[in-house]
C-alpha cells in the first residue's frame, strides 16, 4: 500500500472560484514540500487543481518530480446540475491522464436542507449518472470512486445500500471514509467489511464523536488518527480481508493548529500504529 495525504486544506482560497488566485500554485507547491518532508507519497486535490495546471501540465510534472510525490486522484463534486458535472468530469479525465493519475473521487449532491430526505426518483436519476461518469471514466482510463459523504444523497446506510444495487460494479466503485461513514450512523468497521471488496481508494480521518446529537458540520470534530474513535486497526483488518493493495490517503478538514502538524501527528500514527 502507498500512503497519500489530500491537500486541499492548505488552498482553501480555490473554493468557489472559476480562476485560480494569484498564489494557488504557491499553496499547491507548500503543501507538496510538506506531506513529502513528513513522508508521504501521493497527493489528492480537488477539482480547482484542474484550471491551475491545465494549459501548463509540465509545471505539474515538474514539480511532482521534484518533491517525489505521485498524483494519483482528483476529488469531484456533483451540483445536481448533471450535464455541466458530467462536463467537468471528462475535463478531470483529460488532466488525470495527462499526469498518468488513475482515480477520481466523486461526492454526491447535497439536498437543499438537512431536512430533504433524496426521493426514489432523485436517488434513481444519481445512479444513472454514477454509471454514466463511470464509463466516461473508463475511456480513459480512469477508476470512478463514489465516496459516501455526510450531508450528501449517499450519507446513510440505506443510501449507500441504494447505490450498491443500482449501479454497475465494473464501472463504479468507492472511496471509503472511516469518519464520514461514522457521521453518516454507521460502524466503520463493519462498512470496510461489507463494501471493502469494491473500494478503490481509502480516505482515513480521525473523530472524536459520532453524528449524536446531530450537528450541522461534525467535521469540526475531525482529528489527527489516533486522537478520536476511529478504530483503524479493524479498518485494516478488514481492508486486509480484501486483498486491498491500493492507496491509504488521509485527509483532515479541521486543523486542531495547523496543516503541518495534523499531517505529521498521523504520519506518525499510521508508522507506528499501522506499520505504514
Amino acid at each position: 500500500m502507498k500512503v497519500g495525504y489530500t491537500v486541499w486544506t492548505w488552498m482553501k482560497d480555490q473554493f468557489g472560484r472559476d480562476v485560480p488566485t494569484d498564489d494557488a500554485a504557491e499553496q499547491f507547491e507548500q503543501a507538496l514540500k510538506e506531506i513529502s518532508y513528513l513522508g508521504y507519497e501521493t497527493v489528492e486535490n480537488f477539482n480547482f487543481l484542474v484550471p491551475i495546471y491545465e494549459d501548463k501540465p509540465e509545471e505539474l510534472d515538474a514539480l511532482l518530480k521534484k518533491y517525489k510525490i505521485e498524483l494519483v486522484n482528483v476529488y469531484h463534486f456533483l451540483s445536481g446540475e448533471y450535464d455541466k458535472d458530467i462536463a467537468f468530469a471528462e475535463r478531470i479525465c483529460k488532466f488525470l491522464k495527462a499526469h498518468n493519475a488513475k482515480l477520481m473521487n466523486l461526492e454526491c449532491p447535497h439536498p437543499a436542507t438537512r431536512e430533504d430526505i433524496p426521493t426514489e426518483s432523485q436517488m434513481q436519476e444519481l445512479c444513472e449518472v454514477l454509471n454514466k461518469i463511470g464509463k466516461l471514466c473508463q475511456s480513459y482510463g480512469v477508476t470512478l470512486c463514489v465516496h459516501p459523504h455526510y450531508g450528501t444523497y449517499c450519507e446513510t446506510k440505506p443510501q449507500l445500500e441504494y447505490v450498491d444495487a443500482h449501479t454497475d460494479p465494473e464501472l463504479v466503485k468507492y472511496c471509503l471514509d472511516t469518519a464520514h461513514l461514522i457521521f453518516g450512523g454507521m460502524d466503520a468497521v463493519e462498512m470496510f467489511r461489507k463494501y471493502g471488496g469494491r473500494a478503490a481508494y481509502v480516505h482515513l480521518k480521525d473523530t472524536l464523536a459520532d453524528r449524536t446529537p446531530p450537528v450541522d458540520f461534525p467535521t469540526r470534530f475531525a482529528r489527527p488518527l489516533g486522537e478520536g474513535i476511529v478504530d483503524f486497526p479493524g479498518v485494516m483488518k478488514a481492508l486486509e480481508e480484501h486483498h486491498y493493495d491500493g492507496v491509504i490517503c488521509v485527509e483532515l478538514d479541521y486543523q486542531p493548529i495547523c496543516n503541518f502538524d495534523s499531517a505529521q501527528k498521523s504520519r506518525a500514527y499510521l508508522h507506528s500504529v499501522l506499520g505504514l
